[in-house]
C-alpha cells in the first residue's frame, strides 16, 4: 500500500471539475488527489469510485492538503472558499472570473499576508497563457493597451451571423449545443464575462484593481440587423472588443461591439476562439 501523502483537494465536480480530474488521470497525477468536495451526494457521477465528500470543512482541517482547486460556479461561495484557504496559507487555484474580478485586490493581500499562493491563469482567455506572458515578458516594459476578443461564445455567435447569415437565437442555440455556451447566456452575450477577464488582465498589465462598475460595458445582445447590413456593405465585421488603454496617466476600460476591418488582426479571429493584442 502506498504511503504517499495526497495533498490536493478539488472543490466542484461539474463540467470543469470533471475535465480537471480527467487531465490528472491522463497524466497519472490523480494519485495526489485527496478528496473531491461535491454539493449533492445523491447525484450519479462517473467515475463513481472516487473519494467524494460533502464536508468541505475537511479540506481546511486537513493539514496534509496544501493545494485547493476551486471549480464551482457560485462566485460568492467560491470567494469564501478561496479566502479561507488563503488564510490558512494554502495554494489555491481558481477559474471563477467573476469572483476574481470583484475580489482580486483582497485575495492578493491575503496571499501576501499568510504566505499562500493564488493562481488563476485559467480564468482568462482559455488556453492562451496571457497572464504569464504579461508577468514574464512585459515585466520591464510599459504597456499602453491590451485589446482583444475574450469571450468565445459571443465571437462564435458573431461569426455565424456574418458567415452563415443565421439569426442571433439560432447561433446562440448552436453554441449551447456545442457545449461552450452556458444555458444562461447573460454573462456571455451581455459582455460581463469579457469584462471580468479584462479587469483581471488590467491588474497585471497596469497594476490597477478596477471594479466592474467602473468600466464601460455593452454586449452583443442589442446588435441590430441594420448594423450587420452596414458592416457587410463596407467589408467590416463586428467583434466584441475588450480594451484597457493608458493615456496621459489615465486608464480607460471598455467592452464594446466594434466594427473592425480586414487590416485588424481581430477581424480574422473566428468562432469560439479568443485573440489578444498587447
Amino acid at each position: 500500500m502506498s504511503t504517499q501523502t495526497k495533498h490536493t483537494a478539488l472543490i466542484g465536480f461539474g463540467t470543469v471539475g470533471q475535465g480537471f480530474y480527467h487531465y490528472l488521470a491522463e497524466n497519472y497525477e490523480d494519485k495526489n488527489l485527496s478528496e473531491i468536495v461535491i454539493k449533492d451526494a445523491s447525484k450519479s457521477r462517473v467515475p463513481d469510485n472516487l473519494n467524494f465528500t460533502t464536508k468541505g470543512k475537511n479540506v481546511f482541517q486537513n493539514k496534509n492538503i496544501n493545494t485547493v482547486v476551486e471549480l464551482i460556479s457560485d462566485d460568492k461561495e467560491a470567494f469564501n472558499i478561496v479566502k479561507k484557504a488563503l488564510e490558512l496559507g494554502k495554494k489555491v487555484v481558481s477559474a471563477n472570473k467573476k469572483m476574481i474580478a470583484h475580489h482580486l485586490e483582497e485575495l492578493v493581500q491575503l496571499e501576501q499576508q499568510f504566505g499562500g499562493k493564488f493562481l488563476y491563469e485559467g480564468a482568462v482567455a482559455g488556453s492562451i497563457p496571457i497572464i504569464k506572458i504579461i508577468n514574464e515578458h512585459y515585466a520591464f516594459d510599459e504597456i499602453i493597451e491590451i485589446r482583444g476578443i475574450l469571450n468565445g461564445t459571443s465571437n462564435y455567435i458573431l461569426t455565424q451571423l456574418f458567415e452563415k447569415e443565421i439569426g442571433f437565437e439560432e447561433a446562440l442555440q448552436q453554441a449551447q449545443e456545442a457545449g461552450f455556451a452556458e444555458a444562461d447566456s447573460t454573462a456571455d452575450v451581455g459582455g460581463f464575462d469579457a469584462l471580468h477577464k479584462l479587469l483581471i488582465l488590467t491588474a497585471h498589465a497596469f497594476g490597477k484593481f478596477i471594479l466592474p462598475e467602473k468600466a464601460l460595458n455593452i454586449g452583443i445582445n442589442n446588435i441590430k440587423k441594420s448594423d450587420l447590413t452596414f458592416a457587410k456593405a463596407n467589408n467590416l465585421k463586428i467583434k466584441l472588443v475588450a480594451s484597457a488603454k493608458s493615456h496621459n496617466n489615465k486608464l480607460s476600460l471598455s467592452v464594446l461591439p466594434t466594427f473592425v476591418d480586414e487590416s485588424d488582426d481581430l477581424f480574422h479571429v473566428k468562432n469560439e476562439f479568443n485573440g489578444i493584442e498587447v
